[in-house]
C-alpha cells in the first residue's frame, strides 16, 4: 500500500497505511454500529444510510478507533515543516479547522477501502459524494 498525499490550502497531509490487522479490527467494530441497515442494489443508498450509521455514534469507541487510526498515521507539511499531526490535533485543528472532515474521510478511504474486493468496491461506493472540498488535489510527489 503505497502513500497517500493531498492538499488542502497550503497545508499538504501524507497518510501511511496502518497495521492491517488493528485497522481491519476497528473496520469490524465500526461496522457493527450499521447493523439493520435495508441493503439494496442502489450503492449510494447503502453508503448514505451506512454513513448516516456511523455519524449518529460519533464519540463513541468504535468511531473513535477510526478517527485515531487514521490520525495516527497522518503527517502534515506546513511551509516545510513536518509533523505528526497526532501530536498536535489540537494547535492544527485550531487553525485549520475546516480541514477536519476532509482529513477523516480521506484518511478513512485510504485505511479502509483495500478490504473490500475491487480496491475499495463496497466502501468506495459508500462515499462517492462525500468530498465537502471538490478542490483536493493529490499534492506533488
Amino acid at each position: 500500500m503505497q502513500e497517500f498525499v493531498f492538499q488542502l490550502d497550503e497545508v499538504e497531509y501524507r497518510m501511511t497505511p496502518a497495521n492491517a490487522m488493528g485497522a481491519w479490527s476497528a473496520l469490524k467494530n465500526a461496522l457493527k454500529l450499521a447493523q439493520g441497515i435495508q441493503l439494496g442494489e442502489d450503492t449510494t443508498k447503502i453508503g448514505e444510510s451506512v454513513l448516516g450509521a456511523l455519524l449518529a455514534h460519533l464519540g463513541s469507541p468504535e468511531i473513535k478507533a477510526i478517527e485515531e487510526i487514521v490520525l495516527n498515521h497522518t503527517v502534515v507539511n506546513l511551509h516545510g515543516q513536518q509533523y505528526r499531526l497526532s501530536h498536535q490535533l489540537d494547535k492544527h485543528f485550531n487553525q485549520y479547522r475546516g480541514h477536519l472532515f476532509p482529513v477523516l474521510i480521506n484518511g478513512t478511504r485510504y485505511q479502509f477501502a483495500d478490504f473490500f474486493i475491487g480496491g475499495g468496491g463496497l466502501l468506495k461506493d459508500m462515499l462517492p459524494s462525500i468530498n465537502p472540498l471538490n478542490d483536493i488535489k493529490p499534492a506533488n510527489p
